[in-house]
């Protein structure tokens, strides 16, 4: 499977895949952030970066506030449920810090796919991925607590913005 390219080539072949089916490729913001984000007019947004041995593809989906422990456990239910139908994605629930100013829940979506690029392999498991991704609209979100935190949990494209800075993935 592997043509003997060096990750920094796979990347720039990933980049002029996705950039082929349509999606915006925004490059890492600085040195130290190793993030691709990713947009696309009817698909999902991802960010995706390499790692040694993987490539890791995220997805950030917005639940809302959550109104109360009910509403957190059925979601919670909901997610594993998810986990268990998936073959390449895997859905976690990731609450806010306390000291955050809007409490909003966010369905992280992720998938791990080999570092090495084969064009059939590689949209094959896009197409997978982005197949599982969209499951996660099975899931309930919370109803509306406050207009704020409704319009910010609303506007994805501006938090997967600053979703990287966020990050401390060390595997």
């Amino acid at each position: 499977m592997s043509d003997g390219t060096s990750h920094s080539s796979t990347i720039e072949q990933l980049c002029a895949h996705l950039e082929f089916l349509g999606f915006k490729i925004t490059p890492p913001s600085s040195e130290g952030d190793a993030w691709h984000h990713a947009e696309h007019t009817r698909r999902a947004d991802m960010f995706f970066r390499e790692f040694p041995e993987w490539l890791r593809l995220h997805y950030n989906h917005y639940l809302g506030v959550c109104p109360n422990d009910s509403a957190g456990n059925l979601v919670l239910q909901q997610l594993n449920d998810l986990n268990e139908r998936t073959q390449i994605a895997k859905f976690f629930l990731s609450k806010p810090n306390k000291n955050e100013k809007i409490n909003i829940d966010c369905v992280r979506i992720r998938a791990n796919l080999p570092i090495t690029y084969d064009r059939p392999l590689f949209g094959s498991l896009l197409d997978l991925w982005q197949k599982e991704a969209e499951m996660v609209w099975q899931v309930d979100r919370y109803p509306p607590q406050q207009q704020a935190a409704e319009d910010n949990a609303d506007s994805d494209s501006e938090d997967n913005a600053n979703w990287a800075e966020d990050q401390h993935d060390t595997e």
